[in-house]
Parts: C-alpha cells; structure tokens; sequence
C-alpha cells in the first residue's frame, strides 16, 4: 500500500513538471512583406473597424483629440506603437486591447492598409 502512494504522488509531480516545462515555450514570428512599413495608427485603425463602425469612429475621434500631425513623424515607432494602444485602451476591453497587442505584433493588418493605400493612389 505504501509503494502505491510513492507511486502515486511520484506520477502527479512529474505530470505537474511536464505541465511545467510545457507551457515555458515561447512563440516567435517573423514576416517578410514586399510593401513599406504601415503605420501603427492605420492598424489600430483597421482592428478597431472589425470591432465596429461606433468604435471606429470614436477611435478617429481620440486620435484628432490627442495626436499632434506635426509632432507624429518625430515619434519612434516604439512611441507610435505604445500610443496607438493607449488610444484604443480607451475604447477596448482588456482582453480585446490584448489581442489588438498581438495583432500589432503581427502586423496582420498591414496587408488590408497597404491595399488601401495603394488603392487611393
């Protein structure tokens, strides 16, 4: 009986370990696209639109409101970034502010912005 129970509490901690080391590993993407860099902001701009016209609206509004146009090309993109997620945390729930993050990091909106602009030109 003794060695069932050692045998026992031995399986949990190794399943417990596994479990462990399982869940340290760590995602890494890369993306090579023959278009320039987009802006941050049209991103953002673009995730918020999928969330719903009323948001995007409200988005637009909040960059009006808070961005300097003449100040705005000076910025870092690290700046541009971290701003454009400050905008929208205004608008997002935090788990949705999350996936926008991971989208950003992505850049899974940037193809839809890159056809706009080529469209407009």
């Amino acid at each position: 009986m003794e060695k069932l129970w050692i045998f026992i509490i031995l399986s949990t901690a190794l399943l417990k370990g596994a479990d462990t080391l399982r869940s340290k590993k760590s995602v890494i993407t890369s993306l090579r696209a023959k278009w320039p860099h987009t802006s941050f902001i049209a991103e953002t701009s673009e995730f918020i639109a999928q969330e719903g016209d009323v948001l995007f609206w409200r988005y637009l509004d909040a960059i009006a409101e808070k961005i300097n146009v003449d100040e705005w090309s000076t910025y870092s993109d690290a700046k541009q970034h971290d701003l454009a997620i400050r905008l929208a945390a205004g608008l997002l729930e935090e788990p949705r502010v999350n996936l926008l993050k991971f989208s950003l990091s992505l850049r899974a909106h940037s193809p839809a912005v890159q056809l706009f602009q080529e469209v407009t030109t």
